[in-house]
């Protein structure tokens, strides 16, 4: 098995992390802009004019494009670092994704209201994804999960549908990747250890992201 364990750090937005622990059967790719060097990652510079954050789901979406030939992907966001000594334990089927499920909620119905609370999407955004949903009979309570660490197959319908939807409705990852499941008959399967993103033995404790406001801008 070709295993591809990844993560992307654009403008700086997290500190830069080494893998914890590795499987030297797997490869290690950063994807950044950053002038950053490792004795592990391959460190891939990265030129794009579009916003960071675009940037960064789109390789985290879209590893069919990003990564070289492979198996299956590993994505783990740079808030956290890799600890796998054996990627071969996530040897999953191409019309699936694993994640941890979401800590608080199962639904992407109240995740869209959360997020519109936090005010990380517009009124607007959250009425056309709910408006989307209602009307092709998505039900409610269908399962959420936590996107920070994802293990997928050669998943290229799965992961373009997901991202047609997000740079339809709204670039909050979360909000459309059950969906995108559902109508790509992607399976949703949960890691073999650990209760959650923030609480299992694959990456580390999240860190807190840096908030320079040359970042932010």
């Amino acid at each position: 098995m070709e295993a591809i364990i990844y993560s992307a750090n654009i403008g700086g937005y997290d500190t830069f992390k080494e893998p914890v622990k590795v499987d030297r059967n797997a490869r290690y790719i950063l994807f950044t802009d950053q002038d950053y060097t490792s004795e592990v990652w391959e460190v891939i510079k990265v030129t794009d004019s579009r916003h960071r954050r675009t940037v960064a789901r789109d390789i985290k979406i879209n590893a069919h494009k990003w990564l070289p030939k492979h198996d299956v992907s590993i994505w783990v966001d740079h808030s956290f670092a890799p600890v796998i000594t054996d990627a071969s334990i996530f040897d999953i089927p191409n019309n699936a994704f694993m994640c941890y499920a979401h800590e608080k909620r199962n639904c992407i119905y109240l995740e869209v209201m959360e997020l519109l609370r936090l005010g990380h999407i517009t009124n607007i955004e959250a009425d056309s994804i709910i408006d989307e949903l209602v009307r092709n009979n998505y039900y409610v309570n269908n399962g959420l999960s936590s996107s920070g660490f994802m293990v997928r197959g050669n998943s290229e319908k799965f992961n373009r549908y997901w991202w047609k939807l997000l740079t339809k409705f709204c670039e909050r990852d979360q909000a459309t990747q059950h969906y995108a499941a559902k109508l790509t008959n992607t399976m949703v399967l949960r890691p073999p250890q650990g209760a959650s993103v923030y609480d299992n033995p694959y990456i580390t404790r999240k860190q807190q992201h840096l908030k320079s406001s040359i970042i932010q801008r």
